[in-house]
């Protein structure tokens, strides 16, 4: 039961993942021809300190809802007193914040943006416990409906006031709109109603164990959203710009399938944390999942993203290209960094994981301004490869030691994935080569789907009882 309840719910996230990130690439798109490079520099900064500041928001709480063992009736009202308590004292200091943050990049116009986008912590502090409920029942077809609305709401509000000429307040307006529409709707489609009545017992047993996991989002969010920081004071605004474009088009679509898949998984990995030898089935199958999706994704970044800038964005973002390749492959290290941390927190050590990211944070601070100022953007994306690197191998090798993987499960997980992203890879770009160098709309498609069939028959090839496992596993999520 649980196993069907998991696939049925990866299926409804990885639906809504597909169509909201969608939605959101092609607004990104959109938005990039009508607006400047500076204009996404300029929001960069604003979603940089409030993303900072939000991770605090939940301390955990939703983390520990979803860990959390019996009845969690008492512990959900708890959790959405402390939510909305802790957004307002988000919010005060940060509005206040917004002058020294704008002094400090040198950008007066921030004064506004972190402002307005403070209001963000006193929108989502409504969200986080009925999102919690929900993913802990693994219900997951009931966050569909508010995850799509945010992400229509956010395309048509943001390319609506660009065309009005609105410039980078249209990116803010619908940052604010998506996020208002999301909590309301979570609230609606959310049947459980916890009684809010606070528990101080509760309170302190939601945050002892949360403090790790926000301590953890904390560091990651440094790891992360720190090298925009260091990009706008090292290189200038405009480089911001390219560097959020390009990190946006080679992440998004990858770590937003494996964000989804976690998401989904997390409950599964936290109901089987007592039975190891199922604990590690369902773990290597996960990661050889995510493996299958992603590989060939960044592979086609790689060979195409010259020809899709010209084509899709305009040459004016031709200087982000290299940036953009080298960041595919930092989005795999991320994608299996992610997947393993969700298991160490599913199963109580989230510990391993906050000490992983003080070691990623330490490397981010050692590589970043040596190699930004020698390459550019393209020495920061080299940056943020190399820690992700160095941080995922640290906790594949924890995770071996916890659930006790053996060299022929990496084997089962990796090998086939690979050649058949390497044959792919020497396929596509013999083809475009010889055939499709010239930069159009037309090639692009016709590549795209040439590279895909051609995975597609390598990985059939390779290890044909992959096609028959799956498509036997979503007839039982579907039926």
């Amino acid at each position: 039961m649980l196993k069907q309840k998991a696939l049925k719910g990866f299926i409804w996230t990885g639906l809504s993942n597909a169509i909201t990130q969608g939605i959101k690439f092609f607004s990104r798109i959109i938005l990039a021809r009508i607006l400047l490079p500076e204009d996404f520099g300029l929001v960069a900064i604003g979603l940089f300190i409030i993303g900072g500041f939000s991770l605090l928001q939940g301390l955990g709480i939703t983390t520990s809802l979803v860990q959390k063992k019996g009845d969690i009736e008492e512990a959900a009202g708890t959790g959405v007193f402390l939510s909305v308590i802790i957004g307002l004292f988000l919010f005060i200091p940060t509005f206040f914040l917004a002058g020294p943050i704008a002094n400090f990049f040198h950008k007066p116009e921030a004064l506004g943006v972190v402002r307005v986008l403070s209001l963000t912590f006193i929108i989502n502090a409504f969200e986080l416990v009925p999102s919690a409920l929900l993913c802990k029942e693994i219900e997951f077809k009931k966050k569909f409906i508010p995850e799509v609305s945010s992400a229509i709401i956010y395309g048509a509000v943001s390319i609506i006031s660009s065309m009005l000429g609105f410039g980078y307040w249209s990116l803010i307006y619908g940052y604010l709109s998506s996020t208002l529409v999301s909590a309301v709707l979570m609230w609606i489609v959310c049947d459980f109603r916890p009684k809010l009545k606070f528990n101080q017992k509760v309170a302190l047993e939601l945050i002892n164990y949360g403090k790790f996991v926000a301590g953890n989002s904390v560091l990651a969010f440094l790891v992360i959203q720190c090298d925009n920081a260091f990009v706008k004071k090292l290189l200038g605004i405009a480089a911001l710009g390219y560097y959020t474009m390009a990190y946006t088009i080679a992440n998004l679509p990858i770590t937003g399938i494996a964000f989804a898949f976690a998401g989904t998984m997390f409950p599964v990995f936290s109901k089987l944390q007592d039975k190891t030898a199922q604990l590690k089935n369902v773990f290597v199958k996960s990661l050889k999942i995510l493996m299958i999706v992603i590989l060939p994704i960044s592979c086609g970044i790689i060979i195409l993203a010259d020809q899709f800038i010209i084509t899709i964005l305009g040459a004016k973002w031709l200087p982000m290209a290299a940036a953009m390749k080298v960041l595919s492959i930092f989005a795999i290290f991320r994608v299996i960094r992610c997947l393993t941390g969700t298991l160490l927190q599913a199963i109580g050590q989230a510990k391993v994981e906050f000490i992983n990211a003080i070691f990623e944070l330490l490397i981010m601070i050692t590589l970043i301004i040596p190699l930004t100022l020698k390459y550019g953007i393209v020495g920061t994306s080299i940056t943020v490869s190399i820690m992700f690197f160095a941080g995922f191998m640290w906790l594949l090798i924890k995770t071996k030691k916890i659930i006790l993987l053996h060299r022929s499960d990496y084997i089962d997980i990796f090998s086939a994935p690979i050649f058949s992203t390497l044959i792919m890879f020497s396929f596509t770009f013999t083809l475009k080569s010889l055939f499709f160098s010239v930069n159009n709309i037309f090639n692009l498609i016709f590549l795209s789907i040439f590279s895909l069939a051609a995975y597609s028959l390598a990985l059939f090839i390779l290890d044909r009882k992959i096609f028959t496992e799956y498509r036997s596993l979503f007839k039982l999520a579907t039926s």
